[in-house]
């Protein structure tokens, strides 16, 4: 594996980066650093919905299983959560002051980018720790 490309893509602190890493000659492994805590903060997503389906059955049980109440979203029917027609991240960046997120704005930023890597067939994302 080499890495190819660094990408300035800050998380939750500036300076974060990303790095993307030759597996084959035609797809990468994305090595995301600390862009985000939670796969709730980068899920669900239209994109990656189509490249990577979510199983039936799990489909099935959110309906019933996510509530309604706390993950609300435009065109939701009360008790009837459903993933497939939800378009933004289940959980945001946090904007509090003293949060995670130094930037919340380029965090979001950067969590759309990187969302774009997730849905890719050719890029593996993996998340890495920060020291």
């Amino acid at each position: 594996m080499v890495v190819s490309n660094l990408l300035d893509i800050p998380g939750h602190l500036l300076g974060h980066m990303t790095a993307l890493a030759h597996v084959t000659p035609t797809s990468f492994v994305v090595l995301r650093g600390d862009n985000f805590h939670h796969a709730g903060q980068a899920r669900p997503r239209p994109q990656f919905q189509k490249t990577f389906p979510c199983p039936a059955h799990l489909l099935e049980e959110s309906k019933s299983a996510i509530s309604t109440d706390y993950f609300w979203y435009h065109g939701i029917r009360v008790g009837a959560f459903d993933i497939l027609f939800r378009a933004q991240q289940l959980l945001a960046i946090s904007d509090v002051r003293g949060s995670f997120y130094a930037d919340p704005v380029k965090s979001q930023v950067s969590l759309e980018k990187v969302a774009s890597f997730d849905a890719d067939l050719d890029l593996s994302s993996r998340p890495t720790i920060s020291a």
